[in-house]
C-alpha cells in the first residue's frame, strides 16, 4: 500500500496547507481519506486524477452543510434580500451587498477570498489561461493569507502580462509576488523578472505603483433607492 498525504492543514488552510487528505494505492482500488474544499485543486497539484478513486472515507464533518445552506438561502430570497438566479443565490440591491461587505469580519473575509482562490483555481481551463484569471486568484490569494498561493499565481500573471506587452500590469503583479515571497529565493526570483521586464519596457527604474481599489461602504444615492424621490 502506497500512502500520499495530499492535505495536512486545519479546516482553514492555515499556512496555505491543504485541508487534510490522504491517497491510499491499495491493491483493491484506491482509497482517499477526508476530502476537504482544497482537495481537488490538492489532487491536480499531485498529479492525481480524481477520476481514478474508488472509494471516500471521511473521519469528520463540519461547517454548514449543502441543504442547510440553501434553506438560508431560500430565507433571504422570502425577505426579498436576495434571489435565486438559476441556482445561484445573489443580493437582491447593490446597496445589500456593499452591507453584507461591510459586515464580514476579518477571519471571515479571509475565508471568503481563499475559498473563491481555490474555486478558481479549480475551474482554470488547461493550456495557457487568461492572464486575468491568473491575476484574479492571485489577488484572491494575498487577501486570504494564502502567501504561497498568491506568489505563485501573481509571478504567473505577470508572465502573461510581459507577453501582451503589459509591462506596467506585469510590474502591479511583481509587486503582489515581492510582497508574499515567503520561500528561499524567491526574492531573488523576482528580482529577476523584474529585471527583465523593464529591460524588455525601455525602463530605468519602477514606476511608481498605482494604490490599489478597495472595496468599501459607499454613499446611497437615488439610483439605490426603489422609489423616485421627489424634491
Amino acid at each position: 500500500m502506497k500512502i500520499t498525504i495530499v492535505g495536512s492543514g486545519d479546516a482553514f488552510g492555515s499556512g496555505g496547507r491543504s485541508n487534510t487528505c490522504f491517497w491510499l494505492e491499495t491493491a483493491k482500488g484506491t482509497l482517499v481519506v477526508d476530502f476537504g474544499a482544497t482537495a481537488p485543486p490538492a489532487l491536480k497539484r499531485h498529479g492525481f486524477d480524481p477520476n481514478k478513486i474508488d472509494a471516500f472515507v471521511l473521519s469528520h464533518l463540519h461547517g454548514i452543510s449543502r441543504l442547510h445552506a440553501a434553506m438560508l438561502g431560500d430565507a433571504l430570497v422570502e425577505r426579498h434580500l436576495a434571489v435565486d438566479d438559476e441556482g445561484t443565490y445573489r443580493c437582491a440591491h447593490p446597496t445589500i451587498a456593499d452591507v453584507v461587505r461591510a459586515r464580514l469580519t476579518t477571519s471571515r473575509r479571509r475565508e471568503v477570498h481563499r475559498a473563491l482562490a481555490i474555486a478558481l483555481e479549480t475551474l482554470l481551463p488547461a493550456g495557457q489561461p487568461d492572464g486575468g484569471e491568473l491575476g484574479t486568484i492571485a489577488r484572491h490569494a494575498e487577501q486570504g493569507g494564502d502567501r504561497a498561493m498568491a506568489y505563485r499565481y501573481a509571478l504567473l500573471a505577470a508572465e502573461a502580462a510581459r507577453t501582451r506587452c503589459a509591462y506596467d500590469e506585469s510590474l502591479s503583479w511583481l509587486d503582489i509576488a515581492a510582497g508574499t515571497a515567503d520561500a528561499p529565493g524567491a526574492s531573488e526570483q523576482v528580482d529577476r523578472v523584474t529585471a527583465e521586464v523593464l529591460e524588455q519596457a525601455g525602463l530605468r527604474e519602477i514606476p511608481p505603483v498605482r494604490a490599489r481599489a478597495s472595496i468599501g461602504m459607499r454613499r446611497v444615492d437615488q439610483g439605490d433607492l426603489d422609489l423616485p424621490v421627489h424634491a
